[in-house]
């Protein structure tokens, strides 16, 4: 259960991480 919501978190942050780039 932990392991999925760390997973779930990090993904969110990569793709939140990469629209902040696409938009620089």
């Amino acid at each position: 259960m932990l392991v999925t919501e760390i997973s779930l978190k990090a993904c969110s942050n990569m793709t939140k991480t990469l629209q902040i780039l696409s938009w620089l």
